[in-house]
């Protein structure tokens, strides 16, 4: 090796050492923070070492210098990637509005960005159904509360704001007969004959009526979840009960979404409002389409 390679090397080298120096003082100084903000920029020295250095480089960075594994070294880069967020934490400085827990900031970087999740930390709150009295009938209602979202956990973030689990056929809901027509079941002339069942209930519900309002739905959830027969021999009684609670959780979101995207255009009504005046008043003018004050 040339002394002019040799030297050109040796300052590669030299410019990598300070390079990794300076990211691991300022990761070691973030990580014993455990505020919000750290957790993202963490993320942010961890992507600009991954871009300038190889895979090797960068796994072999994180496992001799660094205080956690590479696995999660990729879970911070994850969280600086959620722009959303960052966006929020760093541009409007809502850093306060976000719980400083790194399991729940790496939650939201692998779900959904959806429009009212950002505008509730951008608030900083978030509306929910509560159980509520029951009602003079002893009926069960919900209640909508408004809650801190720094005091989310990943739990209840994915109840709030998870998308609904997927629906499943309930496989007692449907007879047992094959695409052809006969009883998918072997048969056997020594065996006993079975009668044919005789459907004399069937309930159906439109899911478009209860989509947005959580609170009737929780009164039907509640009677056919209770709804039961005696045992009779010969009688057989199915609730699809995952399917119930598959819809009573969309339910409650699309709720619970409806009911904050209203209260934000409530808001700007309200604010209109407190200029109006009112029908009696002397200087009420019906041609004057929004009835405003006129200097």
């Amino acid at each position: 090796m040339s002394v002019e390679n040799k030297g050109g090397l040796d300052t590669k080298l030299s410019k990598k050492t300070t390079f990794e120096n300076k990211t691991i003082s300022s990761i070691e100084s973030l990580y014993s923070t455990g505020e919000v903000k750290s957790k993202f920029s963490i993320g942010e020295k961890l992507s600009e070492y991954k871009s300038s250095y190889s895979i090797e480089c960068y796994k072999e960075f994180v496992q001799k210098h660094l205080p956690f594994e590479v696995g999660q070294a990729d879970k911070y880069r994850s969280i600086w990637d959620t722009e959303w967020a960052r966006n929020l934490v760093f541009n409007e400085d809502k850093g306060v509005n976000f719980p400083s827990t790194f399991s729940f900031l790496y939650k939201l970087s692998t779900s959904k960005t959806k429009q009212v999740v950002v505008e509730a930390f951008r608030k900083g709150e978030y509306t929910r159904g509560v159980d509520g009295e029951p009602d003079k009938n002893g009926n069960p209602t919900t209640t909508m509360k408004t809650f801190k979202t720094s005091h989310l956990t990943t739990q209840l973030f994915e109840e709030v704001f998870g998308e609904p689990k997927s629906k499943k056929v309930d496989k007692s809901l449907t007879d047992n007969k094959s695409e052809g027509g006969s009883d998918s079941s072997t048969s056997n002339d020594n065996d006993t004959p079975k009668g044919e069942k005789l459907v004399v209930v069937q309930v159906s519900i439109d899911t478009s009526k209860f989509v947005e309002n959580y609170s009737d739905f929780q009164s039907v959830y509640s009677y056919l979840k209770e709804f039961k027969l005696d045992n009779l021999e010969g009688v057989e009684l199915s609730v699809n009960s995952e399917e119930l609670d598959n819809f009573k959780s969309e339910s409650f979101t699309k709720t619970s979404e409806k009911f904050y995207l209203e209260n934000l255009a409530n808001e700007h009504s309200i604010k209109q409002l407190e200029h109006c005046l009112p029908t009696d008043h002397p200087k009420y003018n019906p041609d004057n389409k929004d009835n405003l004050y006129v200097a």
